[in-house]
């Protein structure tokens, strides 16, 4: 599960909850204190960098999710450019 909630700073605070039952050399890891969480940081320090590091809005759906329920930005969201799915 992860959530976004805006902050007082004008920035965005994420919540992640994750539930795995590891196995193998990564049950055998998990047993390490803080492990999970050091490398969880790490992943979303790279998706920090990639989202900051594209300098614009990448053009894809805008709008929110409260309470489970999708609220699209726009009245009429704008269809894909796609014509039609599959594509390739």
């Amino acid at each position: 599960e992860v959530r976004f909630r805006p902050t007082a700073a004008g920035g965005t605070a994420v919540t992640v909850r994750i539930e795995a039952e590891p196995r193998g050399v990564a049950g055998r890891l998990s047993g390490v204190p803080g492990l999970a969480g050091r490398v969880l940081r790490s992943e979303l320090g790279h998706f920090k960098e990639f989202i900051e590091g594209r300098g614009e809005a990448g053009g894809a759906w805008r709008g929110s999710i409260r309470h489970g329920h999708v609220h699209p930005a726009e009245p009429e969201p704008p269809r894909s450019r796609v014509p039609c799915w599959p594509v390739g």
